[in-house]
């Protein structure tokens, strides 16, 4: 990442800049710098405005597509888990930091805050950037909004190699991806799927599929997330887009399924304490 004489500028906005619930709530595409220069007093809004664009340009948006498609691989295995295991399960899931003794939700970050979980329930949202240590943050002059708990998703060498280093093994991996097979491993991921099932579909083995599924996930067009000793495999966009392309003549009028939703919950009167 390059950012050239604005290095130190950034990182001063770094260390001054509260993160509040409207950043991790807010879309992208409505994304304003102006909304995050108000948290800074005593800082020209056009002056931080500026800093906060250059950073996007060389630190965010080379890599968008890249982080877009890990958390919302780590969406889809916290939404399976939690049809699997309730909602206990998603929440002794988020993070080794994070535990669940209803009916307090208890972060151990090093903060001493107490947050009441009424009606308004609490959004959870996954977090490459803000990395550190999980945290809760209180909406910012509004009370009907709930409060966001922010984590990251755990993270290998090598998913982090695939994020950050861009193209680096995609010409090698495309020219493999060749065959019969991983067009219909392709296919067949309309959802995640485990390896297990994945080769029971096809009717090859379960090391035929890791090996097929290496490559794809070398080539961008699925991702992999492991917990605890299940691997589930999922599309990415561009995956998506080669299974249609694949599909003889195409189907008008057909849609693919939206992205998938943060998952919320909404406990009653439960505490989210940060100790």
């Amino acid at each position: 990442m390059q950012v050239g004489h604005r290095a130190p500028a950034i990182e001063s906005v770094a260390h001054a800049l509260q993160p509040s619930a409207e950043m991790f709530r807010t879309p992208v595409s409505a994304f304003d710098p102006e909304m995050a220069a108000s948290y800074l007093p005593g800082k020209p809004a056009a002056s931080v405005s500026a800093i906060l664009r250059r950073f996007h340009d060389s630190g965010v948006a080379p890599y968008r597509q890249a982080v877009s498609n890990f958390l919302e691989a780590d969406r889809a295995s916290r939404g399976n888990i939690m049809l699997g295991h309730g909602v206990d399960g998603f929440l002794r899931s988020l993070h080794p930091l994070i535990s669940w003794e209803p009916p307090v939700l208890e972060v151990s970050n090093g903060s001493d805050r107490t947050v009441l979980i009424d009606d308004r329930g609490l959004l959870f949202s996954p977090s490459l950037f803000y990395f550190d240590r999980p945290d809760v943050f209180a909406p910012h002059n509004d009370e009907a909004s709930p409060p966001v708990l922010v984590y990251t998703p755990p993270i290998t060498v090598e998913a982090a190699n695939r994020l950050w280093n861009r193209d680096e093994h995609k010409e090698r991996a495309l020219a493999a991806l060749v065959g019969r097979t991983r067009s219909k491993l392709l296919g067949a991921l309309s959802g995640s799927s485990t390896t297990t099932e994945l080769g029971r579909r096809l009717g090859v083995s379960a090391a035929s599929v890791s090996q097929h599924t290496g490559v794809l996930r070398e080539a961008g067009l699925i991702t992999t997330h492991r917990r605890q000793n299940t691997v589930r495999h999922s599309l990415t966009p561009l995956g998506v887009a080669l299974v249609n392309r694949l599909e003889t003549a195409g189907r008008p009028g057909a849609t693919n399924a939206g992205p998938a939703t943060t998952p919320t919950t909404q406990p009653q009167n439960d505490l989210v304490k940060a100790s």
